[in-house]
């Protein structure tokens, strides 16, 4: 028997229970308001009955985002960057590896996937931006089903804060000059960053 029969099992014996020692209406009707407020409520079953029903994505600038559904109502986003544009039918096709199975085992789904497909991309790459993007969703089903936080799940948190870089952007200039590499490290201290990334690589 499902979860919602039973609730709503549960709560018409309990809140109906004296109509059949009255024929008044309201006693017919009484706990009704709370039966249909329960029923409209999405409820997670157990975890180990967690299915992925659907794998879709998204683009947006250069970034893919990746939104897991499963079948209860707990959905996960994922996310992309640089190779993964492009790549919808890549995801559609790892999506056929993920759709019924459980999401709650993220270390697992990703190796299959990548060990599944070493010789079609699976070292770097799209293949691997694609995978990432999966694999961050199905970690955010995993903390909302088991309600922790990822860092938790992961061997716990080391530290409070962590210090982060801005990447300058400075490949947006052509050929850029010392003032240009002067005007885009100012501007990121301007932002409140402590620390700062140039491609130099792609300078020249």
């Amino acid at each position: 028997m499902s979860t919602k029969q039973n609730r709503r099992s549960f709560l018409t014996k309990a809140g109906v229970g004296t109509a059949a020692l009255a024929a008044s209406p309201f006693i017919q009707t009484w706990g009704q308001g709370l039966i249909d407020a329960k029923e409209r409520t999405p409820q997670s079953s157990a975890p180990s009955d967690l299915r992925v029903t659907a794998v879709k994505v998204a683009y947006s600038g250069g970034g893919m985002f990746i939104k897991i559904e499963t079948n209860q109502g707990l959905v996960g986003w994922g996310e992309g960057v640089d190779a993964a544009t492009n790549s919808y039918y890549l995801v559609k096709r790892m999506a056929q590896q993920i759709v019924g199975r459980s999401p709650l085992y993220p270390n697992v789904i990703a190796r299959n996937i990548r060990q599944g497909s070493i010789f079609n991309g699976a070292q770097a790459g799209m293949f691997v931006a694609t995978l990432t993007g999966i694999e961050c969703a199905l970690w955010d089903i995993t903390g909302k089903a088991l309600g922790l936080p990822i860092y938790q799940l992961m061997g716990g948190k080391f530290r409070d804060k962590c210090r982060v870089y801005c990447d300058t952007e400075l490949y947006a200039a052509r050929n850029p000059t010392p003032d240009d590499y002067a005007k885009a490290a100012r501007g990121a201290v301007d932002r409140g960053y402590t620390a700062i990334k140039f491609d130099l690589d792609l300078a020249t």
